[in-house]
């Protein structure tokens, strides 16, 4: 979703994705629920250039951090339950 824009253009300079999902983890022998969370939010942003000479697709690179970041949560809100 667009997040904020330039002013006198219209156009969007950031972006904000988010990430709602429910997670699971089951322990592979007795498919007993180790750790679920059936609303887990993450949400994360990302700068759009405006300038076409120095244009860097930012979405790849924001994504992937963002993967990490929610992975680093994910496991850290697993740990904190045990």
């Amino acid at each position: 979703n667009p997040l904020l824009f330039e002013a006198t253009t219209g156009e969007v300079t950031a972006m904000i994705v988010t990430i709602h999902a429910r997670v699971a983890l089951l322990d592979n022998h007795t498919q007993k629920t180790i750790y679920q969370n059936h609303d887990m939010v993450f949400r994360s942003q990302y700068q759009i250039s405006s300038d076409v000479k120095s244009f860097f697709d930012e979405e790849d690179p924001a994504l992937g951090r963002m993967s990490r970041d929610f992975a680093t949560r994910f496991v850290s809100d697993v740990l904190e339950n045990f």
